[in-house]
């Protein structure tokens, strides 16, 4: 038997080769552990990265798709507002005649003219659009009885016609007291150089910015999203018009047949004379403008032009005999939608 003191060291022995082995074993797996630590901490720095160069992709992918639904929305907004005015001014685009020639129904119609600018201060406005600044007549249906047309002497009451203001014609909203596109171009002409109008968007029939109040307005445009009105032809740069002077100009054709109560032409007699009027509104008042014509009778048959705007008008033949002012005979009344440009009617007068 060993002594007493050699079994426990013979133990001991035993036991610490046994626990420097398990010692070692933990050192191994925490040595492991530690490596696949870092080689997690690794990766999901890698994937970090790949996940932010991906969000900076998209990023800029959806900044890019945001502006130019941006620019696109802007852009259907300034057709939108355009084409209110439009109407406006000239009317629906679907009223139209029965051979679809678009006929006039709006401020032209009823007034004989495009509108006129607004003195606001600093600017000159579409005000006359919603709001009827220069007190004329309000539209109703008329007799051209002396009181209501512009010259006495060409009286007709017979004759009725709808004439007058009728706003407000534009409901497009401006909460900021400024008719503006979708660009944010205030459609305006300054009164004089000013910084925060750089461009006259209201223009003459000529084409030179309105300049003082009362003027005409014969064309409205918009820069797109070109402030500074620079000319441009590409993308959202592109000028548009609301409408242009040539919607806004008609002539009216008349084609006076003088017959004998048998439907013969009737034999001229130059001692008298043939008066052909005009019916329409009056630009100046609201109410009624008389345009007339005085033709010797030298002829069965002749011809008239009367220079005048697209609309409602109406349209006589009287039979003067000794050109003395007095009327034996009247022809049937007529009426006519004119649009711009050229447009004829027949009348036919019979002799007395």
């Amino acid at each position: 038997m060993a002594p007493p003191g050699q079994a426990g060291r013979g133990s001991l022995n035993i036991v610490r080769p046994l626990c420097q082995s398990m010692h070692m074993h933990s050192d191994h797996n925490n040595a492991g552990a530690a490596a696949r630590r870092h080689r997690m901490a690794g990766l999901t720095l890698l994937e970090l990265l790949v996940v932010l160069t991906i969000l900076i992709v998209l990023s800029s992918v959806v900044l890019t798709t945001s502006s130019g639904m941006v620019n696109k929305t802007r852009d259907e907004m300034t057709i939108r507002v355009m084409s209110d005015i439009r109407e406006s001014v000239i009317g629906p685009s679907d009223y139209r005649d029965t051979d679809s020639v678009p006929i006039a129904f709006g401020f032209l119609n009823d007034l004989g003219r495009p509108p006129r600018a607004a003195d606001d201060g600093q600017i000159f406005t579409l005000r006359e659009l919603w709001q009827n600044v220069n007190t004329m007549a309000i539209y109703e249906a008329r007799r051209a009885t002396a009181a209501n047309v512009d010259d006495s002497a060409q009286e007709d009451p017979d004759v009725i016609l709808a004439t007058g203001w009728r706003g407000p014609y534009l409901r497009s909203s401006f909460p900021d007291g400024e008719l503006k596109d979708g660009w944010g171009s205030a459609l305006v002409s300054p009164n004089g150089a000013l910084e925060d109008y750089p461009s006259a968007l209201l223009r003459t029939v000529t084409n030179t910015p309105i300049s003082a109040a009362g003027q005409e307005i014969g064309q409205v445009y918009s820069p797109g999203a070109n402030p500074s009105g620079r000319p441009s032809e590409t993308g959202y740069d592109i000028d548009l018009n609301a409408y242009t002077p040539p919607e806004t100009v008609a002539t009216m054709h008349i084609i006076v047949e003088v017959r004998n109560a048998d439907g013969t032409l009737a034999t001229p007699v130059d001692t008298d004379q043939i008066v052909v009027r005009l019916f329409g509104p009056d630009p100046e008042t609201g109410r009624i403008k008389v345009l007339h014509h005085e033709e010797v009778f030298t002829a069965g048959t002749f011809f008239i032009n009367f220079s005048t705007t697209p609309g409602e008008r109406v349209m006589r033949a009287y039979y003067d005999t000794g050109k003395d002012s007095s009327v034996e005979s009247k022809s049937a009344i007529v009426h006519a939608n004119l649009r711009a440009d050229v447009n004829a009617r027949l009348i036919v007068l019979t002799v007395p």
